[in-house]
């Protein structure tokens, strides 16, 4: 249950068209600013896939349209560790398990190896 001081990971109807998935994180804002800043205790990360959307993998993959449940939650992940969306919407940006969208059956986006990935993991967190 979201903030209750525990992270988890669940499925459950996230409304909204076109929400496939959702990371909520809470923290002890001290200075009431909006920002998580250094000394501000995190005290949860909770990661939600959309229960009304249909999910496969590369090897169960449902009739019609569906999305990947580890790639979007590699992407997901990427957010709890503070990482935003790439979104310059050039085609190098496609690859980018940050990328801003998500496509249907698309079951190549599972870690943040990609380089647009990595460079923002090394930003937030140094080499």
């Amino acid at each position: 249950m979201l903030g209750d001081n525990i992270s988890t990971y669940s499925m459950r109807n996230l409304g909204g068209k076109g929400v496939v998935a959702a990371t909520f994180i809470t923290w002890d804002d001290v200075d009431d600013d909006g920002d998580i800043d250094l000394g501000e205790e995190l005290m949860a990360m909770d990661i939600v896939h959309n229960s009304t959307v249909k999910w496969g993998t590369d090897t169960f993959q449902p009739k019609g349209r569906w999305f990947d449940v580890q790639g979007v939650g590699a992407h997901e992940v990427g957010h709890a560790f503070g990482m935003d969306h790439t979104g310059n919407f050039h085609e190098e940006d496609f690859v980018q398990t940050m990328f801003a969208l998500v496509s249907s059956k698309d079951t190549s986006l599972w870690t943040l190896e990609f380089d647009g990935d990595v460079l923002g993991i090394r930003f937030l967190y140094g080499p």
